[in-house]
């Protein structure tokens, strides 16, 4: 293998691709694989489909002040928990995914956007990771997780064991990711979120990102770092961003050039329609790719998501003239209303609307075509 290659390769590595090998290959089958994340985010790089987070953009002071946390965890010689708040639409996932990729981390990850899973589906996914991370294999007799792998108490020793890596690797801590921590299904008395432990080893840190307002415990002493969309820093790296994929995106290049827009131009305008929010400028920038939108009319867009998604609604209401009180309303309620992944079918027979009207009409609003109807970052969702 080429020094290039090899290099390639390590870009593209998550915890599941390095460590689910030779003693350890069974493992992968409890884990959930993170890879059709990066193309469902539009991370990849389009110059190079190795680097399948290449276009994660900005949030540097994020990264470091996540840095800086889990080293002064090791420093202190104590574990916890740091909290990654931000409203919906704000990039979290992007930023677990990334934080999973990359190659100088591969963090063990669960993101709870690809499945509506039970807590101990998500601890026996996070289990292997760290089983495989760590080199636990006495956790995994034949390479398989045993029965009770899903229960708080095996998570708790496994992270135990972990910390003790300090005797081959001093001053490494053992970091997980869980994303979509504010969708986590009711947790029993007295435990956490996804029955995650209350107390974490030194050195341990659980870096979780959740939706403003969950409370995880009382007992829990989390540190919390907020991303506000107003703030200088967010509107900074939203600029990054749109900046970067107006020069790096073929698509987007292409787009521009051919509608006579210049990506100062096309780049300033979304940035005030959006307010500063990350999911209005992904819609239109998939819009703009999938042909369905031209650079052309961008200042046409509404400002603020809000204004956007009934801007949505009405261009969806208006092919609809004479069905809209009957079918369209709704199959739309019905979708707003939903909170988990559902086939077509089942929301089509809730709504009152026959089978093949529903598949047609709740189109446009699947998880391939609307990135965020299928998100944990938004509440209606649809899978056909």
């Amino acid at each position: 293998m080429s020094d290039e290659t090899s290099a390639a390769s390590h870009r593209a590595a998550t915890v599941q691709q390095v460590y689910f090998r030779d003693k350890y290959a069974h493992l992968e089958d409890a884990s959930i694989a993170l890879d059709p994340l990066p193309g469902f985010l539009r991370l990849g790089n389009p110059r190079d489909g190795a680097d399948v987070v290449g276009m994660f953009t900005g949030r540097q002071w994020l990264v470091d002040r996540i840095d800086a946390e889990i080293s002064e965890c090791v420093r202190r010689n104590v574990g916890g928990y740091l909290l990654v708040e931000a409203d919906a639409g704000m990039g979290k996932t992007a930023l677990a995914v990334w934080l999973a990729f990359d190659g100088s981390r591969r963090w063990p990850t669960h993101a709870t956007r690809l499945a509506s899973v039970p807590a101990d589906r998500v601890r026996r996914n996070l289990a292997a990771q760290i089983i495989a991370r760590w080199d636990l294999a006495y956790a995994a007799p034949g390479g398989t997780l045993p029965a009770e792998a899903g229960s708080p108490a095996f998570l708790h020793n496994l992270l135990v064991k972990a910390a003790q890596r300090d005797r081959v690797a001093p001053g490494t801590a053992v970091v997980l990711v869980v994303d979509g921590l504010d969708e986590a299904p009711p947790a029993e008395p007295g435990e956490l979120p996804f029955g995650l432990p209350p107390v974490l080893p030194a050195g341990t840190v659980i870096v979780a990102l959740t939706r403003p307002g969950k409370r995880l415990s009382q007992r829990l002493q989390a540190r919390v770092v907020r991303i506000d969309v107003e703030s200088d820093l967010n509107r900074d790296d939203l600029a990054a961003f749109l900046r970067r994929a107006a020069a790096d995106d073929p698509d987007i290049v292409g787009a521009l050039a051919a509608a006579g827009v210049a990506p100062d131009r096309f780049c300033r305008t979304l940035m005030e329609r959006s307010e500063g929010v990350w999911v209005y400028a992904a819609y239109v920038l998939d819009q703009i790719r999938d042909r369905q939108r031209s650079p052309a009319k961008i200042d046409r867009l509404p400002t603020g998501l809000a204004r956007y998604y009934a801007d949505s609604i009405d261009r969806w209401r208006s092919t609809l003239p004479d069905g809209w009180e009957p079918v369209g309303l709704p199959l739309l309620a019905t979708l707003a209303a939903a909170r988990q992944p559902l086939p077509a079918g089942i929301l089509a027979s809730w709504a009152g609307v026959p089978l093949p009207v529903g598949r047609r009409l709740l189109d446009p609003w699947r998880p391939d075509r609307q990135p965020g109807s299928a998100t944990s970052d938004d509440r209606g969702r649809l899978d056909v």
